[in-house]
């Protein structure tokens, strides 16, 4: 349902007040009549310009239009709390500082700024998310990202079901050494009396005793005979691609591998003879920031074509190789992936009109 909007803050009239000109504006508390006052005692409507000799405060509130308005506000969906003052709902997207903020927000510290109400801010963000899946591909795009999950939870599951059985490994240590407690006296016993033989005590609680370490130790050595999860699949989107700077990097969100953080990578690169490319990399950094660390993968990149599953349709494009990161060499990849010019042709179905973004899939697996 469509709501009539304010002219001075651009959101839906709020407890509205009319002028004699016949034009409304949001009466109190907000505040957008009194910035249209000229002097105590008038006031310049900011629709129809006319000057109008009042007081503000004498104006009427239109009650039926505001039980109206207000009735028809509890269909709207209910929007976040500022995070600046917890209990005034998020009313305004600031342009200029990119945030979303209240009325007091908007009152006290972006009275100046350009604004948008936060309906239409989230109604175009929305747009632009659908035009980034593709409006004919948005269920096969949410199939993609299912599948993946699918295929992690079985990585996951694997692991898990190993880790179980680990764990029941520990446990039956743990109730040992609780034997080896409840069992002290007969050990020291064991140990110093003249008489006591082999037959009196049981000799798998000694042999098990003298095979113990004189200190206890982590099995840092059995933990690293634990399977490793093997192998993960990052899915990544890349946009705008014609604003970007040589040079600069436009990273993915991360993914966890065996302590490990891992994202794609994007520039746009240059070569000697000023041809431009798409560069795709792989990155690493170690979760626990350390000096020393190198990890070894091998992976494979795949820039996906829209229309690489139709007949003669041209094919995702894949380039794979292995590497150890290290400090130093902390992404790997290829700076000349793609030329640049072939993914902004939209015929040749990197990108499209419906879906202005190329999608890469990274695939990692885990060196022996």
């Amino acid at each position: 349902m469509y709501l009539p909007e304010c002219a001075i803050c651009a959101d839906e009239l709020s407890d509205p007040r009319a002028l004699p000109c016949g034009h409304c504006f949001c009466g109190p508390p907000k505040s957008c009549l009194k910035l249209l006052n000229q002097t105590k005692t008038n006031i310049k409507c900011a629709l129809c310009s006319q000057v109008h000799v009042l007081n503000v405060e004498s104006l009427k509130p239109l009650f039926g239009i505001r039980d109206f308005l207000q009735q028809s506000s509890n269909s709207k969906p209910s929007f976040p709390k500022c995070q600046k003052h917890k209990s005034k709902p998020v009313s305004y997207w600031c342009i200029q500082c990119k945030e979303k903020i209240c009325q007091e927000c908007f009152e006290t510290d972006h009275d100046e700024h350009p604004m948008k109400s936060y309906q239409k801010f989230l109604q175009k963000a929305v747009s632009d998310q659908l035009v980034t899946l593709g409006s004919d591909g948005f269920k096969e795009n949410m199939l993609k990202r299912i599948k993946l999950c699918d295929e992690q939870i079985l990585i996951v599951n694997s692991q898990k079901e190993k880790l179980i059985e680990r764990q029941k490994v520990i446990e039956n240590e743990k109730d040992t050494f609780r034997m080896y407690i409840s069992n002290e006296a007969k050990i020291r016993e064991f140990a110093t009396s003249k008489t006591l033989t082999a037959v009196d005590v049981d000799m798998s609680l000694i042999d098990g005793f003298l095979a113990l370490p004189k200190e206890p130790v982590k099995k840092e050595a059995d933990i690293e005979k634990m399977p490793q999860l093997r192998k993960v699949i990052i899915c990544a989107e890349f946009s705008d691609m014609r604003t970007w700077n040589v040079g600069a990097n436009h990273d993915s969100s991360c993914i966890i591998l065996n302590n490990y953080k891992w994202w794609v990578r994007a520039k746009k690169h240059k070569n000697a003879q000023e041809k431009q490319f798409i560069g795709l990399f792989l990155g690493c950094y170690p979760v626990k920031p350390e000096t020393d660390w190198k990890s070894s993968v091998e992976f494979e990149l795949t820039l996906k074509n829209v229309y690489s599953s139709s007949t003669n349709g041209t094919p995702d494009k894949t380039l794979s190789t292995a590497h150890t990161f290290r400090e130093k060499e902390d992404d790997w990849g290829w700076n000349s992936f793609i030329d640049f010019s072939q993914v902004l042709n939209s015929n040749q179905g990197w990108i499209t009109e419906s879906k202005p973004s190329i999608t890469v899939h990274c695939t990692i697996s885990t060196a022996e």
